[in-house]
């Protein structure tokens, strides 16, 4: 338990995704004892993986850029969203995985690689390296889904942080909004990826109200833009508390379509969300 929380702690204060990838490749081997690791994140376009961070190989041996079609057992763990584990070497080709010649020379003889994912999308992976066989026990398959999963609830933190700078700086430096419990409502099935329609249906609202609601949360983000990915951006951080927020129980001034579009660069808030 101490060593979850140590770890919860220690991504809780992580500022960059190296510091991310850091403490996860690190945790990761001194618990299982691993003798190095690599993790990699997906790129804008899904095609590759990015290395972030790494522990343990030469200088030089992990590439910098990976593309996910490659027969290997971290871009596997992407394509498939499974945790790949090979106990051995003989089983690693068996898989039909052929490892880098360096590490066969340095001893590693076992590998596993897991999916970093995050509210169903896979983030990147993260690869651990074993000295000789190594059998991954049920105990040792529960602690790498946890590290997994907390590694990439604090990928997307990093990430939100870094958007909701580019997007609204305002609310990045701290300026808290007010938000009604309407508005609330809406912005949460928002970040569930619900239509306006879906949302109505949910809230039992018309539809045209449900596209004022979403107007009036998007003039009050400051959203540097229309689309509907930069809205839900934005909609996650204040879900996970990056941008602090309040209720209050007036209804929320209604201001013009004109200055709405305005503000957000569009011709109209149909555009934020689809039917």
């Amino acid at each position: 338990m101490k060593q979850v929380q140590a770890l919860v702690a220690t991504l809780a204060a992580a500022d960059t995704l190296e510091q991310v990838a850091q403490t996860i490749l690190e945790q990761a081997c001194a618990a299982l004892g691993a003798s190095a690791g690599t993790l990699m994140l997906c790129s804008s376009n899904g095609m590759n993986l990015e290395a972030a961070g790494a522990v343990g190989y030469p200088a030089g041996s992990i590439e910098s850029v990976l593309p996910v079609s490659m027969p290997v057992p971290l871009a596997t763990a992407v394509r498939l969203g499974e945790a790949v584990l090979l106990p051995s070497a003989e089983e690693s080709l068996r898989a039909g995985y052929a490892q880098h010649p360096d590490y066969l020379l340095l001893g590693h003889a076992a590998w596993v690689a897991l999916p970093l994912q995050v509210r169903g999308r896979t983030a990147g992976a993260f690869e651990l390296s074993f000295m000789g066989s190594r059998v991954f026990g049920e105990d040792d398959q529960a602690f790498l889904w946890l590290l997994a999963a907390q590694g990439g609830q604090a990928i997307e933190r990093v990430q939100l942080v870094s958007t909701l700078a580019r997007l609204a700086p305002s609310l990045a430096a701290g300026r808290s909004i007010a938000l009604s419990a309407r508005e609330r409502d809406g912005l949460e099935r928002v970040v569930d990826g619900l239509t306006s329609r879906e949302i109505a249906d949910q809230l039992g609202l018309g539809i045209d109200t449900i596209k004022t609601h979403v107007d009036h949360i998007c003039e009050k983000l400051e959203v540097a833009g229309s689309s509907r990915a930069r809205v839900l951006a934005v909609a996650r951080a204040i879900q996970l508390g990056l941008v602090p927020t309040r209720i209050f129980r007036q209804p929320a001034t209604v201001s013009s379509q004109r200055r709405v579009a305005r503000t957000l660069g569009v011709h109209g808030p149909a555009s934020l969300l689809g039917d």
